[in-house]
């Protein structure tokens, strides 16, 4: 796996799924390891997308990730898709209303993304880990802080998301709004 193109093609097709969603005035909001990049100083990388959206726009968003050559299946918390782009596997994790974890033995914890926050994310730069990357960074609308805090308390103790939670306190949510 070479890192530095699953990151570009990550951003490649992140910016693929931002402008079809707008075409069909889909809401969605990035969540996850992009989310992060954009509210700290730090870069991060990352190599699949996490999203958020409605029930409702459960269907839509399915038709538009197998529009964009994804294999999609349903999964608990949502959508998960994969394609192949040459020797880079890409991921999309799309939860559908409200964010939830299995990752506890037995216990499974949903937090709900209310409607609202649709209308209140920030357009924010998601920023990239690989200097090669920068050009494709871009502005997302993104969760929400409190919603992204809450969801990465949701799996305690990975290490990833202890750290982004760490990140985001030291922070406090300066987000990347540079273009």
């Amino acid at each position: 796996m070479d890192p530095i193109k699953t990151e570009r093609e990550s951003l490649r097709d992140l910016k693929a799924i931002l402008a079809e969603t707008k075409a069909y005035n889909i809401k969605f909001l990035v969540m996850g390891g992009w989310a992060v990049t954009a509210y700290v100083r730090r870069h991060r990388y990352t190599k699949d997308i996490d999203l958020v959206t409605s029930k409702a726009l459960e269907g839509p968003i399915q038709g538009i990730l197998k529009r964009l050559g994804y294999d999609v299946s349903n999964r608990t918390f949502g959508l998960a898709a994969e394609k192949q782009k040459g020797s880079i596997d890409l991921k999309v994790h799309i939860s559908i209303g409200r964010i939830l974890d299995e990752s506890r033995t037995g216990k499974a914890l949903a937090y709900p993304i209310p409607e609202e926050a649709y209308e209140q994310a920030p357009l924010l730069r998601i920023t990239s880990y690989h200097p090669e990357c920068r050009p494709y960074e871009f502005q997302v609308p993104i969760l929400p802080l409190e919603d992204l805090f809450i969801a990465k308390v949701l799996p305690l103790g990975r290490e990833n998301d202890v750290l982004d939670v760490a990140s985001l306190v030291i922070n406090r949510g300066e987000a990347s709004t540079c273009s």
